[in-house]
């Protein structure tokens, strides 16, 4: 077969057709996939940048166990932790690391106990002053003076011994004639974290009988008919109005009340 004359001839319209063809429409094709590939790819302003899941520091305190005795204290410490009540009041919570072959006296972890004391009709900062004057300060030298700190939202006194294990008391006014003494130990030689787990305990403390002070719905009432008067008091005190002019209110915990002519004193 053979074809007309016009088809065959190369001619100047017929190469500019096949630059159109082999040429132009092949740099527009690529041209437009670098487009929209460039369009649904997300864009990074630094190359550097590595996205990471943001965490919440308050997670890390979700599945806490609580302690919480009425008219005492509370805190929250760390379900692998251990914590014991002594005969004297004492709370113990602690953890120390399993498996520990370290032949130490105490194992890498951390050990905080609190326990209620009397004052023995000092000031907090003369009780202080005399038990590091007359044994702590003697016995192993003090590691860090006596100076003031903060626990939560109270305000107390603080001071560090040094020994094989470096121990830090903590003292905290409780109630009249009463402290709270906090002792801290902390071994940590690798670094796990367990001096910030016990800033995490002593940042949830707190005076349960403080916290208690605007719910009365369950307190007693004593009422005194001769003087017209009556008052609530907490369930837990102890009432005593066998004398003339007196009544004296009491707690377990060490302080008390008296009430004349219905004026406390």
């Amino acid at each position: 077969m053979t074809l007309p004359k016009e088809l065959i001839t190369v001619t100047r319209t017929s190469k500019i057709l096949a630059a159109i063809v082999f040429v132009t429409l092949p740099v527009i094709a690529v041209f437009a996939g670098t487009t929209y590939q460039a369009s649904v790819t997300p864009k990074s302003t630094d190359t550097n940048v590595v996205s990471t899941p943001k965490t919440s520091t308050s997670s890390a305190t979700v599945n806490w166990k609580t302690y919480k005795v009425r008219n005492k204290f509370t805190f929250n410490y760390p379900s692998d932790a251990d914590l014991h009540e002594l005969e004297n009041g004492e709370v113990i919570v602690s953890y120390a690391e399993p498996n520990s072959s370290d032949g130490v006296e105490m194992k890498p972890g951390y050990r905080l106990t609190f326990l209620i004391e009397k004052l023995n009709s000092k000031t907090l900062r003369e009780f202080i002053e005399e038990e590091i004057s007359n044994g702590q300060g003697k016995i192993f030298g003090l590691d860090k003076p006596l100076t003031e700190t903060k626990v939560g939202r109270y305000s107390g006194y603080t001071y560090t011994v040094a020994s094989e294990v470096t121990t830090k008391y903590i003292f905290l006014p409780y109630a009249e004639e009463l402290f709270i003494r906090i002792t801290e130990n902390v071994r940590d030689g690798n670094n796990r974290g367990y001096q910030k787990t016990v800033g995490q305990i002593l940042s949830t403390f707190d005076f349960s009988y403080q916290s208690q002070t605007n719910s009365t719905t369950n307190w007693k009432t004593y009422t005194n008919t001769q003087k017209n008067y009556s008052f609530k008091y907490p369930s837990n005190g102890i009432l005593d109005d066998s004398f003339p002019v007196q009544i004296r209110l009491s707690f377990m915990e060490g302080y008390k009340l008296s009430i004349e002519d219905g004026v406390g004193v």
